[in-house]
């Protein structure tokens, strides 16, 4: 492949790519003065690298072409470090055109995802969905608040429209605690976790047998699942909402592997300690809840997601009406996608390219490389240390799981 950027290409400076660019495949492209980069508006975590104080590579790509007119740049293209077939070309266009873009983009990306839960029930607006989902935590609800551990939840069978949890998203929520910090509610604070949202089954139920008998064949397909912990229990908890984050902190609990690398999630919070010992405040309904109340509670505790919860103190939750906040393209779309696509969209955020079944196929995961157990809780990694881990985070890809998701449908 030769070496990037060639030699006898001139230096490119940062100076010369300020301004308003659109990528082949339809991405907007801004570089700002102080040189951040944004891609379709979203701020790329990794954006140019230097050598000597030419740029030489973006993100995952290395700098592989540079066309100039009148001593501008006019086009750049970048070539992939993992593919020689993914090509970037960059085209300098005009402030007008990336506007025009980046309006149709939220539009078709955020706005849709905010209200598609309503259109898949046939509500006439979002304000109803959200008083249908109030009415019917109330209608199900099995009385205050509850703490659930983690160990006793599994995916309810119509979670995530019946395709269950995704792997990658479960380990993306693991290294987002393990990087920042385990957000508890009772300390308040921005950003802080989900209330989850339970069904109270028993083991020997239908649906009860029927949500056990899936997770635990999931767990042994996937092995980068915590392991499945349900055997013996007569009751379990099955997840509507939340159902990514419990598993995640599964994976505290048997400081199982990353998906992505060598390291493992070791508890080293006393908040999140306590969490998993004496369990999570939860929203548990009843187990006579219809399939159907649970589907739609399901999908629209994800089409929610920005509104703001109000907790009473005799445990009755309601989400509260009006305007949704706006969220990332990445957040929007994660809360609406099936447990495949959801794992297509981590994996473009995260910058791995392919995930290969070989590397998938370990039965005992979470115990290779294990070291003992007083050497395990190590300092905890520095926040950007345990984002870099995984790779940048490739907003523009989002494009490309939207062109994949149209030929999966």
């Amino acid at each position: 492949r030769g070496s990037f950027p060639p030699p006898s290409m001139a230096a490119l400076l940062v100076s010369e790519l300020r301004g308003t660019w659109l990528a082949d495949r339809g991405e907007t492209i801004v570089i700002e003065e102080a040189g951040d980069v944004l891609v379709n508006t979203v701020k790329a975590l990794r954006g140019f690298t230097l050598e000597g104080g030419a740029v030489v590579g973006f993100s995952v790509y290395l700098l592989k072409g540079v066309v100039r007119e009148d001593d501008s740049v006019k086009e750049v293209s970048w070539q992939s470090k993992f593919s020689e077939y993914d090509v970037q070309r960059w085209t300098r266009v005009d402030r007008e055109e990336i506007e025009r873009r980046d309006a149709a983009t939220k539009k078709k990306l955020t706005d849709t995802a905010v209200i598609c839960g309503g259109s898949s029930f046939g509500a006439l607006s979002d304000a109803e969905c959200v008083l249908r989902l109030n009415s019917l935590i109330k209608q199900w609800s099995d009385g205050s608040l509850v703490k659930v551990r983690s160990c006793d939840i599994c995916p309810d069978t119509c979670n995530r429209q019946f395709t269950g949890l995704s792997v990658d998203h479960v380990h993306y929520v693991a290294t987002c605690i393990r990087a920042d910090g385990f957000k508890d509610r009772a300390s308040g604070g921005p950003e802080v976790h989900d209330i989850p949202v339970l069904v109270r089954e028993s083991a020997a139920s239908e649906l009860g047998k029927e949500a056990i008998a899936k997770w635990k064949a999931a767990a042994a397909e996937t092995p980068q699942f915590p392991p499945f912990q349900l055997d013996g229990k007569l009751e379990v908890f099955c997840s509507l909402g939340s159902g990514h984050f419990s598993q995640a902190l599964n994976l505290f609990r048997i400081e199982g592997r990353s998906l992505w690398s060598a390291a493992r999630y070791v508890v080293a919070e006393d908040r999140l300690r306590r969490a998993l010992d004496e369990g999570i405040s939860s929203i548990v309904l009843r187990a006579d809840m219809p399939l159907d109340d649970r589907r739609f509670v399901a999908e629209m505790l994800n089409v929610t997601h920005g509104r703001k919860w109000r907790v009473g103190e005799d445990g009755k939750v309601e989400i509260e009406d009006g305007e949704a906040k706006q969220s990332s393209q990445f957040v929007a779309l994660s809360k609406v996608l099936d447990a495949d696509e959801l794992g297509i969209l981590v994996r473009i955020h995260q910058g791995v390219k392919e995930l290969k079944p070989s590397d998938c196929t370990d039965p005992n995961w979470h115990e290779a490389g294990r070291v003992p157990a007083k050497q395990a809780h190590a300092p905890p990694m520095p926040p950007q240390a345990a984002k870099d881990e995984v790779g940048c985070c490739c907003a523009a890809g989002v494009q490309s799981l939207l062109s994949a998701l149209r030929g999966k449908r």
